[in-house]
């Protein structure tokens, strides 16, 4: 995430956003960040936590490993975008000539809710596999 460009639309939109937002800089693959943002998480905090980074298998696992630790319990822990993986969801050739969407959302997905994320309970109505 780009955090300046993060830090200036914040601005624009709330010049007191730093009252209650603090922005982190990191790769979702670092085993250390879940434990950084951990540190600004209350105890007992029912969090909505949205994942929403590169959409590949190995990002989406590694937050799904990380970070549903917030997501329970009666929190919530979205996934973006698994739209990647249904090939009529998927943006055509023509949305941008030297992009190709990526793929994994889904695949990650069910290989966590195979393992450790066997207790999680997923929405269908929210989801895009149905």
């Amino acid at each position: 995430m780009e955090v300046e460009k993060a830090r200036s639309q914040l601005d624009r939109a709330d010049p007191r956003w730093q009252e209650h937002i603090t922005l982190l800089a990191g790769d979702v693959r670092d085993d250390a960040l879940p434990d950084q943002v951990a540190q600004f998480v209350p105890d007992g905090a029912r969090c909505f936590v949205v994942e929403d980074s590169a959409h590949r298998h190995h990002t989406t696992l590694a937050a799904l490993e990380g970070f549903s630790r917030f997501g329970r319990p009666g929190g919530f822990f979205i996934v973006e975008d698994g739209c990647v993986d249904v090939e009529g969801m998927r943006l055509g050739k023509d949305w941008h000539p030297r992009k190709r969407w990526p793929r994994g959302v889904i695949p990650a997905i069910s290989d966590w809710l195979a393992g450790p994320g066997h207790d999680f309970v997923v929405r269908r109505i929210w989801s895009c596999t149905g």
